[in-house]
């Protein structure tokens, strides 16, 4: 055994010796040690938005009465056969109508006046009656439409879309003159021997009452479609976008006052004009264009519906917000406001303490002037457009906004 084992130890000691010195393999140098990826930190709680909470239900101005008429309803058209003139008439009753109108401009000396539906036609009416008085003036052919309608001092001043304002005797029905605009000739107000009217053209004119010879003509920003309003030497006139003051005798600008398509009056002892446009309701100061008082409906005026009206103090008028308002005329102070079921409103017009005006619910409305408690309504089949009181009637057109329509004549009340 200890010879094999030497053997062996001889025989590695040889190989060894015959291969040369081994070279030891180079050191093993671990990876460096792995850093973990930093911790992951979830996203932020996400915080829920905050619950809706509804409108409040709204809730009428609790000084006014209101009416039980739904506001998606539109109200079913009654057919009420038309009274007699009589003493027996009450407040709200039917006296009579007459179909196929457009416009009611003017009541004067027992006469209805307004134009048919095609434009062309003169309609004056008897006032008690309604009966046709219709005359085709001197001179006017079948295609000039009408646009507008004024009777003053004998003389009727008809505006037309043939560009011209013509002048008719009232009673011979003569042709006394035209004046010929550069476009569409508007309504017309007549003081101290001029007449003052507004066109498409842009102008203002003022025309002699008596010969037709412009005496001046005003250049604003947009056409004049509203009438003009004359007191204590001013013209006033509202085109899309401004209100003018000019003085009466030569045209020069006095103020201007930037207004939206607005509708407007004077105060009852002038002084101040009260302005209802699309941002609001104004009074100025009638001579320097300064504000006195402003009042937000949330509304905004509807073109073409009417002049406020002012009476006792007190200034009316209605808003696209549905509802129609009474404000104190020196303060802008609310006195009252009545809830309709449309946000169109035409009129007002003020007689005998009640405040009558028209709504696109489809009623005449009859409002004690001093409280806004409705006195009484009267329905038609269509949206109540133009009113005048007269003589303890009231009339108005009943139409839509392309339709001819029907113009009433109704009792109207003697007091609240």
């Amino acid at each position: 055994m200890r010879t094999i084992a030497a053997a062996i130890l001889s025989l590695l000691a040889m190989t060894a010796a015959a291969c040369g010195s081994t070279t030891p393999l180079p050191t093993y140098t671990p990876l460096p040690t792995h850093t973990p990826a930093a911790t992951y930190t979830p996203l932020a709680t996400l915080t829920p938005l905050p619950t809706y909470t509804p409108l409040p239900t709204y809730t009428p101005y609790p000084t006014a009465a209101s009416v039980a008429t739904p506001e998606s309803t539109i109200p079913t058209p009654t057919a009420t056969p038309a009274v007699s003139v009589s003493s027996d008439a009450k407040p709200g009753d039917l006296l009579w109508t007459y179909e196929d109108v457009w416009m009611l401009h003017q009541v004067v000396e027992g006469v209805v006046y307004s134009v048919g539906g095609d434009h062309d036609h003169l309609r004056a009416l008897e006032a008690t009656t309604g009966e046709l008085l219709e005359y085709r003036p001197e001179g006017m052919q079948a295609q000039h439409e009408i646009s507008s309608v004024l009777v003053a001092e004998g003389v009727m001043y008809l505006g037309s879309y043939d560009h011209r304002m013509y002048a008719v005797n009232a009673d011979t029905r003569e042709l006394l003159w035209t004046y010929l605009a550069s476009d569409n000739v508007y309504s017309a107000a007549v003081a101290d021997g001029v007449v003052y009217f507004g066109s498409s053209d842009y102008h203002l004119y003022a025309v002699d009452a008596v010969t037709g010879e412009l005496l001046w003509k005003y250049l604003t920003d947009d056409s004049v479609y509203s009438q003009p309003l004359v007191a204590e030497g001013i013209v006033y006139i509202g085109s899309v976008g401004q209100f003018y003051a000019l003085d009466a005798a030569t045209g020069e600008l006095r103020w201007t006052y930037d207004a939206i398509a607005a509708e407007y009056s004077l105060g009852e002892a002038g002084g101040v004009v009260y302005i209802h446009e699309y941002r609001g309701f104004h009074a100025l100061d009638s001579a320097t264009g300064e504000l006195l008082w402003s009042y937000e409906t949330g509304g905004r005026s509807i073109f073409g519906a009417g002049a406020p009206a002012v009476a006792g103090g007190v200034v009316y008028f209605g808003s696209s917000d549905r509802h129609f308002y009474a404000l104190d005329a020196a303060t802008g102070e609310l006195l009252w406001r009545y809830r309709t079921g449309n946000r169109y409103f035409f009129g007002p017009e003020v007689a005998d303490g009640v405040v009558y005006f028209g709504s696109g619910d489809y009623h005449l409305y009859a409002l004690d002037a001093a409280t806004g408690e409705l006195l009484w309504r009267y329905e038609t089949g269509n949206e109540v457009r133009s009113l005048k009181v007269e003589g303890g009637v009231v009339y108005f057109i009943s139409r839509d906004s392309i339709s001819n329509g029907t113009l009433y004549a109704v009792a109207a009340s003697s007091g609240p």
